[in-house]
């Protein structure tokens, strides 16, 4: 299935030195986030792999009762997580599908 929207991912280093990213679509909205830093860029390389190789995100409720989703590259655990909270779980499917149908560059 080709890709039909391109979202932008921007890495950086955190005061730390340990690498971060986040994904933003082209209004410039920031849909996703790093949970940590990590010691190398695991982002160059491992997202766009990662996102063609997932099924799904897994979806959950956080400690407010809001749906956020997550994805997770191994060895490195969850790699990326939804900037925002979704008041029910459809919406946050949409927003979890969206980026999984999108070509990050």
């Amino acid at each position: 299935m080709a890709r039909q929207r391109t979202l932008q991912l921007r890495t950086y280093k955190d005061k730390g030195g340990k690498y971060r990213a986040r994904i933003f679509a082209g209004n410039g909205e920031q849909l996703a986030r790093s949970p940590k830093g990590y010691e190398e860029n695991v982002f160059a390389d491992g997202l766009e792999a990662m996102l063609y190789a997932q099924h799904d995100a897994e979806l959950y409720k956080d400690k407010r009762g809001e749906w956020r989703w997550r994805f997770a590259l191994c060895p490195y655990g969850i790699i990326m997580i939804s900037s925002e909270g979704y008041k029910n779980k459809q919406d946050c499917k949409i927003a979890s599908d969206l980026v999984l149908d999108s070509e990050i560059v």
